[in-house]
């Protein structure tokens, strides 16, 4: 049978079943009839004891089984297995349907209904708020439900464009598939950064590999795993590059059997969520004891019916409680993380892009973000060690490199094509036989080729890495009167490709002699080219208009970094690795203020290994700043976590992208300040939203409360459930909002939303209540607590005075119409009937949405036949009182904006600086003072950028900051040294009650009872106490 006829569910079957034994080291792989067979070989069963195969067989059989499944036979396996996928269980849609009919305010309508329709008042049930009431609480329940699943599949829709993959063996060639497609007989191409797709086995040959499984096994430390050992589904590859054979997929697999066990993942509670929970809990608090007074005037003083004063209370309580918060608020963010991913910026914690609107630092990786990481190699600016060509060190380089058909690195890349157009190159590479190959990580920084020559010669290993790495590797093993000159010769050399942009790899040889020992020997510098990208410089220039500080952390040479920062406009005070010299075990420098205050300083960073990104992010957040961090590799996964939004560029390692918020799909820098505009203008319409809700429920309580007290006034429970509900559906479309993104970063203030809701709700309430003093006279049938001589103002309009029931209907219009205009208002800081370029015309949807709520409620107010059913009657009112009605209306929602601006401008405003024109014209004095630093910064970036063009300033500012941080280094460690000694020698003449105190409480009884000798004793003493880089800046002096 040949191999295309063989069965697949044979040649998955044999493989799977063979790796089952244990404990394997190596596999056999062996061609049967019925497919191909795997099997292990333990260490205690030597290839001696395997059935003897011809070696030939062995060969063609390993080709074999590394040559993976052909598409047909992935089709018959995932009839079989099914995609090698995992989800939590959820329960079925009707359960989660039922189980919001048991949460707070469908609970609290559902009673007041039953107690509407139970109640006789004035021998009738009030059966049309039964009605209403019923079918508000299901409009509350099945809006959200639908809205809820809206945004599910909106969120599975989003995470489909960043859906992992892995490069997979398919018809005999690689290629980059699905991590979903897998089938138990796939062989995957496992590499640093990788996330382990599926359970399965390690074949081939190659160096042990070391893979993360602590967040399934619990292991601290990363596990060394070598050919034939099990790999784990949701493991990372720290380091290594092996072929794995699948063995089990999706719930098969060791973390899909664990996800089994769980009814539902429980999704992680953000930042806005926090804060809405805890404005709907006061929003409620505050309803229910306004209700509770309600409910004892309407029992105490009007005598009425507990049954009948509880089911109004019920009504203003559900009415008022912010029952669409989470509803319109996961709309909003849902439709806005579609949007972003219309824009290549994938949200993978919705939350975040709350945090993202607020973020003022982001830490920018150079290479692929800020450069188009599109790597030339010119062999002519190579730097060549003494009797070295060009043709040999690429040559040799080539070796330490992934070769062109295994899905090369970038820089690999550039080698291997530059080598392959070496005349005779074939020829030359067969003189030399690769025996082992190390490939480059993050962390070691080189890549190491172990060869051997064909003719019998010495044994060779090349390595190629960072360039200070190699530069170390050689100058320690050169002679002891030429390391001087060497180390002159390659910082020299370095310095003048990076002060011209050139990026530098060092490539070393070493011989081997029959021990395995040798020294290091320099071949020379390759040196490469990575432009910036044509579009970053204006994205930057963009950022910092946002107010956003753009801070660049990268692991090349300081030189390259400060040239394509100037090239950016970025500034130049990027900093070498000399800064991370200054944290050793005697004299931690990270956690010190001086780290802290320094990082928000500089420009960048050069030179850094992972934990230094991890450091910096720490510290600038530390400062107060939320801070965003870009990374690609699994190295970067800590600082992506750390950050408050941790964004994986386009490309990034599958344990990046986990670690991440945000995963971008294109590359460079202008899609994450897209991201950045989009996030703000979605945070500004959930503000929006928030601030509406409170005035409104800030307007129903008080008023409510207010006019029964002083008015003896109330609606109809149906009318007051009719008000809620459109308002309600007219705020679902606010996802659709047309704003303008903020200048500056976003911070969630909860003060300053009460400020604004809280004035507003207070105006709308003295505004209405003034209508109903104005609207009534003396003598209706309500007895609305009025002297006896009041009369209403319709008669200074010519037009009759209104009865009750036709009160009720103008005052329902009044409110309908403040509550809805009100939307206006909420949209901006400024005065909405004249706007300036921070604010936008909402879109016709919402202005139709509204428009016909509004004519709705004026038809209902019109038209409305008299209606009792046991409650406060309604009748519809003329149409002259209709327009009356609105026009008050209007008056009061320009007053309402009005005090609004200037209650926000007080509280906005120091008192020092209350100049309302200049205010009007150029901001706030905050407003000002953050454009005149932004003007400052930019300033001095273009002071910087000049002066670096000038002969030589590149390297003058690298050796002036390898002096400074030569003498930051001796100072901090001066400083700790003497905290040391203070607290050594003081300690024994320190009174013992002062020894053994607390320095918090000791700082509190300095002064209190003790001589001058003792007070000056206790200040040593607390000093020498505190934590490390802590102490007061008297201490610090030299």
């Amino acid at each position: 049978m040949s191999g295309s006829e063989k069965p697949p569910e044979a040649v998955a079957a044999a493989a799977v079943q063979a790796m089952g034994e244990a404990p394997p080291q190596t596999l056999h792989v062996a061609e049967t009839a019925a497919g191909v067979s795997v099997t292990a070989r333990s260490a205690a069963h030597p290839p001696s004891a395997v059935p003897e195969t011809n070696g030939d067989d062995e060969n063609k059989a390993a080709a074999a089984a590394l040559k993976g499944l052909s598409s047909a036979e992935v089709e018959q396996l995932r009839e079989k297995y099914g995609w090698n996928e995992v989800k939590g269980k959820k329960a079925p849609w009707w359960q989660d349907l039922l189980l919001r009919y048991f949460s707070l305010v469908p609970l609290i309508l559902l009673i007041a209904a039953i107690l509407g329709a139970a109640v006789e008042k004035d021998g009738q049930r009030d059966w049309v708020g039964f009605g209403l009431l019923l079918g508000l609480m299901n409009v509350v329940v099945l809006a959200d439900f639908f809205v809820d699943k809206s945004s599910a599949n909106a969120m599975e829709a989003v995470e489909k464009l960043s859906a992992p993959t892995c490069v997979c063996r398919r018809d005999g060639k690689w290629e980059t598939v699905a991590v979903r497609e897998l089938v138990p007989g796939d062989v995957v191409s496992l590499r640093g950064g990788a996330v382990v797709p599926a359970d399965g086995r390690l074949i081939g040959e190659g160096e042990p590999m070391s893979i993360d499984e602590s967040s399934l096994t619990g292991e601290s430390l990363p596990a060394t795993k070598r050919v034939g050992d099990d790999v784990l589904s949701g493991g990372t590859v720290v380091r290594g590059e092996l072929p794995m054979i699948v063995e089990k997929t999706g719930y098969d697999s060791f973390f899909g059997k664990t996800i089994a066990l769980l009814d539902k993942g429980e999704g992680e509670v953000g930042h806005l969520r926090k804060v809405l929970s805890k404005a709907a809990t006061i929003i409620i608090v505050a309803g229910a004891l306004i209700c509770l007074a309600i409910l004892a005037i309407k029992i105490f003083r009007d005598q009425e019916y507990w049954l009948v004063a509880l089911e109004l209370a019920f009504v203003i309580l559900a009415v008022a409680a912010p029952a669409g918060f989470s509803l319109v608020t996961a709309f909003v963010l849902s439709e806005g993380a579609k949007v972003m991913a219309s824009e290549k910026a994938v949200v993978q914690r919705l939350s975040a892009i709350e945090e993202m609107a607020g973020m003022e630092i982001l830490c920018s990786d150079k290479t692929g973000t800020l450069t188009k990481n599109q790597l030339s190699l010119d062999p002519d600016e190579a730097i060549l060690a003494e009797g070295v060509s060009k043709e040999d060190l690429l040559l040799l380089s080539s070796f330490a490199s992934v070769a062109l058909d295994e899905h090369p690195e970038p820089i690999d890349l550039a080698i291997g094509t530059a080598a392959q157009k070496i005349e005779g190159y074939e020829a030359s590479r067969k003189a030399y036989k690769m025996t082992r190959f190390i490939p480059f990580n993050p962390v070691d920084k080189v890549a190491v080729a172990f060869l051997e020559t064909t003719a019998g010669g010495p044994k060779v290993e090349i390595v190629k890495g960072a360039p200070h790495i190699i530069r170390n590797m050689v100058v320690e093993a050169a002679q002891e009167g030429e390391r001087e000159q060497l180390l002159q010769f390659i910082e020299d050399g370095i310095a003048n490709k990076a002060s011209r942009g050139l990026r530098t790899l060092g490539v070393a040889r070493k011989e081997r002699d029959s021990e395995g020992k040798g020294d290091w020997k320099l071949l020379g510098y390759v040196s490469l080219f990575d432009p910036p990208r044509d579009d970053t410089k204006d994205t930057i220039e963009r950022a910092h208009d946002l107010g956003v500080e753009v801070k660049m952390i990268t692991g090349d040479q300081q030189a390259i970094a400060i040239e394509t920062a100037r090239r950016l406009g970025m500034g130049t005070d990027i900093m070498g690795p000399e800064i991370w010299e200054c944290d050793t075990a005697a004299t931690p420098f990270f956690g010190s203020p001086n780290f802290t205050e320094y990082c928000k300083k500089v420009a960048g960073f050069s030179g850094v290994y992972p934990e230094h990104k991890f450091a910096v992010v720490e510290a600038l957040m530390k400062f107060g700043a939320q801070v965003g961090m870009t990374g690609d590799g699994v190295n970067d996964a800590p600082a992506l976590k750390r950050a408050t939004v941790g964004v994986a560029v386009a490309g990034a390692t599958e344990a990046a992208r986990a670690a991440a918020d945000i995963a971008l799909l294109a590359p460079g820098l202008s899609t994450i300040v897209t991201a950045l505009i989009l996030s703000r203008q979605i945070f500004r319409r959930v503000e929006t939203y928030i601030i509406y809700r409170i005035a409104c429920s800030t307007l129903y309580l008080l008023f409510f409360f207010l006019a029964l007290w002083a008015f003896k006034f109330e609606f109809p429970s149906w009318i007051l459930v009719v008000l809620g509900m459109l308002n309600d559906i007219s705020q679902i479309v606010t996802g659709y909002d047309r704003v303008v993104s903020d200048k500056y970063p976003k911070r969630w203030s909860m003060v300053e939303v009460s400020v604004k809701a809280f004035t507003m709700g207070i105006v709308a309430t003295g505004g209405n209540l003034l209508f109903v003093w104005l609207s009534a006279q003396s003598g209706g049938e309500m007895d609305l607590n009025l002297e006896e001589d009041h009369q209403s103002f319709w008669s200074a309009w010519g037009l009759r005075d209104l009865s009750d029931a036709e009160l009720v209907a103008s005052v329902y219009l009044n409110m309908s119409i403040n509550v809805q205009l009100m939307f206006f208002a909420c949209r901006t800081k400024e005065l909405f009937w004249f706007p300036r370029d921070t604010t936008k015309m909402p879109p016709l949807s919402i202005l139709s949405v509204l428009f016909a709520i509004l004519l709705g409620s004026t038809f209902l107010a019109v038209y409305i036949p008299d209606v009792h059913m046991g409650a406060t009657p309604i009748e519809g009112m003329p149409w002259p009182h209709a327009g009356v009605t609105w026009l008050y209306g209007l008056v009061t929602v320009f007053f309402m904006d009005l005090f609004k601006f200037v209650v926000f401008f007080i509280y906005s405003t120091p008192f020092s600086s209350l100049t309302g024109p200049l205010r009007l014209r150029f901001g706030s004095p905050e407003e000002r003072r953050r454009q005149a630093e932004k003007e400052l910064r930019k300033m001095q970036r273009e002071r910087q950028a000049e002066q670096m063009k000038r002969p030589g300033a590149i390297m003058r500012k690298v050796s002036e900051s390898q002096q400074v941080f030569s003498a930051a280094a001796s100072a901090h460690a001066e400083r700790v040294q003497r905290r040391s000694h203070a607290a050594n020698t003081i300690s024994a003449g320190v009174p013992r009650f002062v020894r053994e105190m607390p320095p918090s409480s000791a700082s509190g009884v300095a002064g209190v009872g003790l001589t001058p000798e003792e007070e000056l004793q206790m200040a040593v003493f607390r000093a020498a106490s505190l934590p490390s880089g802590a102490l007061p800046p008297v201490f610090y002096r030299n």
